[in-house]
């Protein structure tokens, strides 16, 4: 089943804005071949660089930033809503935001996600764990238990399928825990 709700028409802010970084990429590198995947990975990296620096600069976490930046160039944002055509069943197969292909970067989100939990399992003692013992062991699955059960009952109340409530109550609990975990290793 397709998600008909993040395709809309080709718009003419996506065109534009991929087209002048496809320009300033032929600029820089005009003997190697790029397609809108690079276009959008520079998008991408510009964009996280220039959020997370401004978290920096306020004194917040770098992985609140790289949300934002998520947030500001995402589907979704209502940054781009406002210019974009309104009729998500518009022609064309573009995608609401300054992306081109949303889909391929699910990919690198995975990866993302796995390289975190990676890095905070490998900055985390195990001399630690079994000096505080019992009670952090405790206290963690309370965390992870009741933000399962508050988004399974949250997500049940929205009308949610039984499933479908305890794929996103499980998803959102453990990554929660590991974002969580990064913003107290990042304000010490």
């Amino acid at each position: 089943m397709q998600n008909f709700f993040l395709q809309v028409g080709e718009s003419g802010i996506q065109t534009t804005i991929n087209t002048e970084i496809s320009n300033i990429i032929d600029k820089i590198t005009p003997d190697i071949p790029h397609n809108t995947f690079i276009t959008d990975l520079a998008i991408i990296m510009i964009l996280a660089s220039v959020v997370t620096l401004a978290f920096f600069k306020i004194r917040q976490p770098l992985i609140i930033g790289y949300l934002f930046a998520g947030m500001l160039i995402g589907p979704l944002s209502p940054l781009w809503t406002s210019l974009l055509p309104t009729d998500p069943f518009e022609s064309g197969t573009g995608t609401l935001g300054i992306l081109s292909d949303v889909s391929v970067l699910n990919i690198f989100a995975e990866i993302g996600i796995i390289l975190l939990l990676f890095v905070i399992g490998i900055e985390f003692p195990y001399s630690k764990i079994r000096a505080i013992g019992k009670m952090a062991i405790g206290i963690g699955a309370l965390g992870l238990f009741s933000t399962l059960g508050l988004v399974f009952f949250a997500s049940s109340m929205l009308g949610l399928k039984f499933m479908d409530s305890l794929f996103l109550a499980a998803a959102l609990s453990i990554s929660s825990t590991a974002i969580i975990i990064k913003i107290f290793e990042d304000t010490g």
